[in-house]
């Protein structure tokens, strides 16, 4: 075999696997469903009102252009959504953080499918305004660039997550959530 000047030797591909251990470690913490979150930096935060909600899903269909976009399947399906990250047990919240509150939302309109079309953009749009409002994201920030770019892909893993995953699934978008807006605030750019 030639010598590619582009190889890379051993040692420098095992500091580049090793160096990834809080992966592994996010990883397992998923297997064994204790995926750690960043509980002092999200308060419980306050739900969409149902007037932001259908403002925003105005919007976004003028946008998409589908008179199906955002039309709902079943009345009062989608208020009792916003609603339902917020649902307590022994006078304790399910989802006590905003960031569990805004997977829990994400999970449930991608799940739950409570429009006739355009329910993970909507999922997606209601996710960031939800954060949004309880002062986790801004437009143009670090935080709001990096959601960006795995919202995609957890939009989609959620859509194709068994449902017996939920609480993991939940779990795992709450601690991206989480990191991502941990990260920025220590930046100052929250």
């Amino acid at each position: 075999m030639k010598n590619n000047p582009n190889t890379t030797s051993l040692e420098e591909l095992l500091a580049l696997v090793l160096e990834a251990e809080p992966l592994y470690a996010l990883l397992k913490a998923f297997d064994q469903g204790t995926i750690p979150l960043r509980q002092g930096q999200l308060p419980r935060g306050e739900p969409l009102t149902p007037e932001e909600t259908w403002e925003i899903i105005r919007q976004l269909r003028a946008q998409d252009g589908l008179a199906t976009f955002g039309v709902p399947r079943e009345p009062g399906l989608v208020e009792s959504l916003l609603l339902a990250p917020f649902q307590s047990a022994g006078g304790q919240d399910i989802y006590p953080s905003v960031a569990e509150k805004a997977a829990a939302l994400l999970y449930l309109i991608v799940k739950r499918h409570p429009f006739e079309d355009g329910n993970k953009r909507t999922g997606s749009a209601l996710f960031l305004a939800f954060l949004g409002k309880n002062g986790l994201l801004k437009k143009g920030t670090s935080a709001y660039r990096q959601l960006q770019r795995i919202l995609v892909w957890a939009v989609l893993y959620v859509a194709n997550s068994p449902d017996d995953d939920k609480e993991r699934v939940i779990q795992l978008l709450a601690h991206l959530v989480g990191e991502v807006t941990w990260a920025a605030q220590g930046e100052g750019k929250a």
